[in-house]
């Protein structure tokens, strides 16, 4: 949870985020605070993982105020569930990560009957933007378990919603129902001869744009359902009874029937994405990314797209997914795409490959101005490699700027390889009859000098390198 974009209110939106809490968690004897806070930690400390949520970001996720948020920290440090390593400045949030996800321990069975410690619910980014507690939070989820694929209610009974609530009464359960009603989260579908009532999230029936903005109130926002819709839902449910909304006439308008697709890998998601997706034509070029890279297009759902296209520009979709690759793959012995499509879009990872990226982009950008471009030649080179010179004309760097000598090295570099090899030949030859020791010797001698740089400008002139 490193990456996060907030809004006007302060509120931060995590496009990646969500606390997978199992029912085994509630064998643990937690409060319903100290419990998301843990499934959170959990979830995000999964192998040798750990988890820098900030106090501030678990008030929002929890629902609860900063003291409550303390304490519930406290609390589970003191039972041994989490292990907190406190950071070594102000500038960091202290790290986290749940003794069960090193140590490998499983979780207690629960204690309420028809409950399997398998079971869960997840707490999602949307659910936190509308000042519900930690209960209501806790309901709404499992409201949303149910119903996230569009389709499908939830019908469990208020001992059920009582469990996974941690209130101790069914009187609260019902509460906090209704006030998820009047806020236009949740629908309650009335169902008369004794059945149970079946409710569903606004958000499984909707797109984004359609939720209840934060600061509405208890303004209805709940959508009307065309036929088609609660044929759908009847056909879902044991029901015969159609289904309506509270208060709904007959009359109401229709709309578009819903569209959003689940929120896990399915099989064929991707083509349903394709088609209902704003960002199709990004998610067709991320695909089509994957299949140069992995040989095959994965099936991801569209929050998956969401979160990534928010973070990484379509330019960068190659070089991700390699580093995805080389980061998760030597961890993942199975279900690769699973894997892949889990830990890559949560903002820590993202976080890490931006930092990789510009790290990569630092070291570019050094050997570009590095770089130095041979006036005679052309080519680039490392100058820090060759202080001196050309390493392909053999120009002498400090001549970069001198027009003469740029002017005849060309000449020379442009000569063939015989003419060249002739050239040199004649222009060593001055004074053949010494020996090289004796021509170092009169290295400072001016009458040899002289002779010598005479002799030079002759070769030069018949070569066609100087015209004087």
């Amino acid at each position: 949870m490193n990456s996060a974009k907030s809004d006007s209110k302060g509120i931060s939106s995590y496009k990646d985020f969500y606390a997978p809490i199992s029912a085994g968690m509630y064998a643990l004897g937690i409060s319903p605070v100290e419990l998301i806070i843990f499934g959170t930690i959990h979830g995000f400390s999964a192998g040798e993982n750990f988890c820098d949520t900030s106090i501030s970001q678990f008030e929002m996720i929890t629902g609860a105020s900063k003291s409550s948020v303390l304490r519930a920290i406290e609390s589970l440090c003191e039972k041994n569930l989490i292990t907190r390593i406190k950071a070594a400045d102000t500038h960091h949030n202290n790290r986290y990560y749940t003794t069960i996800s090193r140590t490998r321990e499983d979780f207690p069975e629960p204690a309420a009957k028809k409950v399997k410690k398998t079971d869960s619910i997840q707490i999602k980014p949307w659910m936190f933007r509308y000042g519900l507690n930690t209960q209501e939070i806790l309901i709404l989820a499992k409201i949303e378990r149910h119903s996230y694929d569009g389709r499908s209610v939830y019908t469990g009974s208020l001992n059920d919603l009582l469990f996974w609530s941690c209130f101790k009464k069914t009187d609260s359960v019902v509460k906090a129902l209704k006030k998820l009603i009047e806020k236009g989260l949740v629908v309650k579908n009335e169902v008369i001869k004794g059945k149970t009532n079946s409710y569903y999230t606004v958000h499984s029936r909707t797109t984004p744009s359609m939720i209840p903005q934060e600061g509405q109130g208890n303004k209805r926002t709940t959508p009307p359902q065309t036929p088609a819709d609660k044929r759908t839902m009847s056909e879902s449910t044991p029901f015969t009874t159609p289904l309506t909304t509270p208060r709904e006439k007959p009359t109401t308008p229709a709309m578009t029937p819903p569209t959003t697709p689940a929120m896990t890998p399915s099989k064929n998601l991707s083509k349903t994405v394709l088609k209902t997706s704003a960002n199709s034509e990004k998610a067709a070029a991320f695909l089509d990314a994957c299949h140069k890279i992995l040989g095959y297009k994965p099936d991801f759902s569209e929050d998956y797209f969401d979160a990534i296209f928010f973070e990484i520009s379509e330019t960068d979709f190659e070089d991700f997914i390699s580093f995805a690759v080389y980061m998760l793959k030597p961890k993942c012995k199975t279900n690769f795409d699973g894997y892949f499509y889990s830990e890559s879009k949560r903002s820590s990872f993202i976080e890490s490959y931006k930092r990789y990226r510009k790290n990569e982009q630092e070291k570019q950008l050094k050997i570009e101005k590095d770089m130095k471009t041979c006036p005679c030649c052309g080519i680039k080179f490392p100058g820090s490699e060759n202080p001196y010179n050309c390493p392909q004309c053999r120009l002498e760097r400090e001549d970069f700027n001198n027009l003469e000598k740029i002017g005849f090295q060309k000449k020379l570099y442009a000569m063939p390889k015989d003419v060249r090899q002739q050239y040199e030949e004649e222009l060593f030859a001055y004074r053949a009859d010494l020996s090289a020791v004796q021509k170092v010797r009169l290295a400072s001698n001016p009458e040899y000098l002289a002779g010598k740089k005479v002799h030079e400008k002759e070769v030069n002139r018949k070569y066609g390198l100087i015209s004087e």
